[in-house]
């Protein structure tokens, strides 16, 4: 057997692996998709992109299954319904991670802004210029993540910008 076969082969053996112990836990789409991906790969002689792609699409559905089965099981996490199944869990899971870093970091930015601003006697509007842009990203941020908030995203942004103009007119 030439090493391609024997990688061919490794593959289905793995993907078939990972199928039985799919179904074992109840999660059969996803076990059915790596079957299918299976059957596919024994099938291949020279794998077009197309091919890969299925295997990609397969492997990312048993990726976000893992995922969900897990959130659903972990104590104190958020589980959101997947709208889109071709979007991986691991991926927006880790851009949602990122935005609420982000989101503390522009938070943290403007609260020093406005210390330095309030500590400075000539008061120096340059410390302070860049808040209402800070509040904006920072309520796209809280509309995109969907989380409940005592005031409307958007009134958020408003609120910061009213108050940038009324500190510049004194």
């Amino acid at each position: 057997m030439n090493p391609v076969d024997m990688q061919t082969t490794q593959i289905i053996e793995e993907l078939t692996e990972l199928s039985s112990a799919l179904r074992l836990l109840g999660l059969s789409n996803a076990a059915n998709s790596l079957s299918v991906a299976a059957e596919a790969v024994s099938h291949w002689q020279t794998p077009s992109p197309d091919d890969f792609d299925h295997l990609l699409l397969a492997l990312m559905h048993e990726e976000n299954a893992t995922i969900a089965m897990a959130e659903m099981h972990t104590p104190g996490a958020i589980y959101l319904p997947l709208n889109n199944p071709h979007i991986s869990l691991h991926q927006l899971n880790t851009a949602n991670d990122t935005l609420i870093q982000e989101s503390r970091s522009a938070i943290a930015s403007a609260e020093q802004a406005i210390n330095d601003y309030l500590a400075e006697p000539e008061r120096d509007m340059l410390n302070i210029q860049n808040i209402p842009e800070m509040m904006r990203q920072v309520a796209g941020a809280v509309r995109f993540l969907q989380l409940p908030t005592p005031a409307s995203a958007q009134s958020i942004g408003q609120l910061s910008s009213a108050t940038y103009r009324r500190w510049t007119t004194y």
